[in-house]
């Protein structure tokens, strides 16, 4: 093989890892549920706590975040709606910046979590821009990709 073949497997090796490396410092958004119980003389029950976690390398923007059942008839409880008409919801600010391997915290007390039904499963779900993409399927774009919780919290 000669110099000529050489540059050839050098470059398709450099192009190869140059996607690899892109592929691995893409965002990667989880959301994450869990319960609390708040002890004290005055206000007492559960809270909910959901987590939107950045576990790539590259920062990302979440546009919305909120709760939602398993059960279809009951409206998702949307922070940012919320925020507009007036619900004091305990967490950053919408959009909110996820910088590299960081995470955002939202508490939402037992008062908030009053349309939830008792024994009705619930999750939550975050919001993430995502860039638009023309050429790709233009009918079906939205530049919002949408994250769920794997796990029910009943």
């Amino acid at each position: 093989m000669g110099v000529a073949g050489w540059a050839l497997v050098f470059s398709v090796a450099a192009i190869g890892w140059q996607v690899l490396a892109t592929w691995i410092r893409w965002p990667r958004v989880a959301v994450v549920m869990r319960q609390g119980v708040v002890v004290g003389q005055t206000s007492g029950g559960y809270t909910a706590h959901l987590i939107v976690v950045n576990s790539g390398a590259e920062a990302a923007t979440i546009a919305n975040a909120g709760i939602y059942t398993d059960d279809p008839s009951v409206q998702r409880f949307d922070i940012e709606y919320q925020r507009d008409n007036g619900v004091d919801i305990d967490g950053p600010e919408l959009p909110a910046r996820i910088e590299a391997h960081g995470c955002l915290v939202f508490k939402f007390p037992n008062d908030q979590l009053a349309y939830i039904r008792p024994g009705d499963k619930y999750g939550g779900y975050a919001q993430r821009y995502k860039r638009f993409r023309r050429w790709f399927l233009p009918s079906r774009q939205t530049p919002i990709r949408e994250y769920t919780t794997n796990r029910w919290i009943t």
